[in-house]
This record gives structure tokens, sequence and C-alpha cells, in this order.
């Protein structure tokens, strides 16, 4: 996620290595924060971004994380993530983004990524897609 898009309520100097590994601990042993059934989404004929942004705008186009604060759950925010490899598990998880943003830990940050002037993190926490002979099993989704 772009810096821009959250207010870190964190310091930047709060966010130690001895914070992210906790964080991943914390992640590895918490319960699943949503149970996916693989039909969250129409995505036949290019529909799946239209149904993902129409998903974000009934919740209001945002989720809080303790940490992170306040994310937008924008179509700009949708277009990012799924440019890279939309898979149909990846609309699928898209699904469970705002309980992984408002459940999740923060388990990367980085300052300046790849030279945009732009600050990035990760957030992530265990999901499961059940009924899905494909998808099927447990899964940690991040944003």
């Amino acid at each position: 996620m772009d810096w821009e898009r959250y207010a870190l309520r964190l310091n930047e100097d709060e966010i130690t290595k001895d914070y992210i590994e906790h964080n991943y601990e914390i992640v590895t042993s918490m319960p699943p924060v949503a149970e996916l059934t693989g039909h969250e989404f129409d995505i036949t004929e290019g529909k799946g971004s239209e149904a993902v942004i129409k998903y974000f705008d009934s919740l209001g186009n945002s989720a809080e994380n303790p940490d992170a604060g306040t994310i937008d759950l924008t179509k700009r925010f949708v277009k990012d993530v799924l440019e890279h490899n939309p898979t149909r598990r990846k609309f699928i998880m898209m699904a469970a983004v705002p309980d992984i943003i408002s459940e999740g830990r923060i388990i990367d940050f980085r300052k300046n990524y790849d030279g945009e002037n732009a600050d990035r993190i990760t957030i992530a926490a265990p999901l499961t897609i059940a009924n899905s002979s494909e998808f099927g099993g447990e899964y940690y989704g991040d944003v």
C-alpha cells in the first residue's frame, strides 16, 4: 500500500525488526479472519474488478487497522492489487481484504519503496477458502 493512502498510527521508529517478528508470530498462530466460499464474486466477462469495487463501495470504501489507521478501499486500490497477476484466487481473496486489514498485523514496512518516494506496508492475516476443489484450504492473505 502506498503511504499516501493511509496515516500510519505508529511512528516509523516503532516498526522495528522485533515488532515485525512479533507480528509474524501472531499472524501464524491466529485463527482465520475470514472463511470464504470460493464464489464471492462473478469474475466472468471481465466483471471481477467491478464486483470488487461495488463490494468495497457497500462497506464505505475503507477499513480500519489498529496500527496503520484507515485504509482506503478505492477503485485505485482494487486496480493496484489486481493488476499484478489477477488470478481467480486473488479475486476470491479480495472479499477478505476488509477483515485482513482490520484484524491483520503489519508484517513488512518499506521506506521509499523502489525509489518511488512512497513508503509501503504489508498487512497479513490467515483465511480459508472452503468448498473449492481448486482453492480449498488455508491461506495467508496480505494487502
